[in-house]
């Protein structure tokens, strides 16, 4: 129920209207809710209510740990990107790629499958590139490591890292049978090509290196629409990693042995 209501356009204010709170309750009890079960979701409803500002368009979602903003990206930076997606999509039949098994339903506009990474094939630089136009440049280009230990020790170095040591024990302690495999998400021959991203202080976005399979030159004017609607989704993203860093407890204090006997639910002080 709680899911439900919160997947609701507008939820927060619906929530806090005396009339349209009787009608969800009246048809939970239509579906055989009790007054307790109807009563613990409101009050949790309460606790995510207070969790948005009235000034930022940017809410929890049904999903936990999930957040959505449907008016983030303004209007002028949708139209410029949608006209641009126009563009990518408006290439011979014969050069479309259609994503597999979707029944030419779903076409891939940059598809980071194609030209990627190739573990003892592809040139690995010696030093970043400063720019997205420099990829172009062949003298960027650096070593091919021959060995698949040599690749794992530049492309993984990250694998000790405090970030991932600390995954790995929040993942053990969901799961005590959980065994963190170095290689269990890692594929032995190939690797998706990321973009770096820079994002100051006012949480504006730039884009460092090139997109993989979006020619930098061929198409430079697509490379800041990207990086403005990254910007916008900047504030979005801190609310997940809140979450990751600091996990909240529980939605309603309930007493395990009091709960069907009490008056109802009261809302945490979180």
């Amino acid at each position: 129920m709680s899911c439900a209501i919160r997947a609701k356009p507008d939820w927060v204010r619906k929530s806090q209207d005396a009339q349209t709170v009787e009608a969800w309750k009246a048809e939970a009890k239509a579906q055989a809710l009790t007054d307790l079960e109807a009563n613990y979701v409101f009050a949790e409803l309460d606790y995510y209510a207070s969790l948005h500002s009235s000034d930022v368009s940017i809410f929890l979602g049904a999903v936990d740990g999930v957040w959505y903003s449907d008016s983030l990206v303004d209007d002028k930076t949708a139209k410029a990107l949608k006209g641009y997606a126009a563009i990518l999509a408006n290439v011979p039949d014969k050069d479309k790629d259609w994503h597999p098994n979707t029944g030419h339903q779903v076409l891939n506009l940059i598809d980071p499958s194609l030209y990627l990474l190739m573990y003892q094939r592809s040139s690995m630089l010696s030093k970043p590139i400063t720019s997205p136009l420099a990829a172009l440049d062949l003298k960027s280009f650096g070593h091919f490591p021959a060995m698949r230990e040599q690749w794992s020790r530049a492309v993984n170095h990250l694998a000790d890292s405090e970030v991932v040591v600390n995954m790995r024990k929040r993942l053990y302690m969901a799961d005590p049978s959980y065994q963190y495999s170095s290689n269990l998400f890692c594929s032995e021959e190939f690797c998706w090509l990321p973009t770096e991203f820079h994002v100051d202080d006012d949480s504006f976005a730039t884009i460092e290196s090139y997109i993989n399979n979006l020619h930098p030159r061929r198409h430079a004017m697509l490379y800041p629409i990207i990086a403005s609607v990254f910007s916008k989704m900047v504030p979005m993203l801190e609310h997940v990693v809140m979450d990751l860093v600091h996990p909240r407890g529980l939605r309603v204090a309930t007493h395990a042995h009091k709960w069907y006997m009490s008056e109802g639910p009261k809302p945490t002080d979180m």
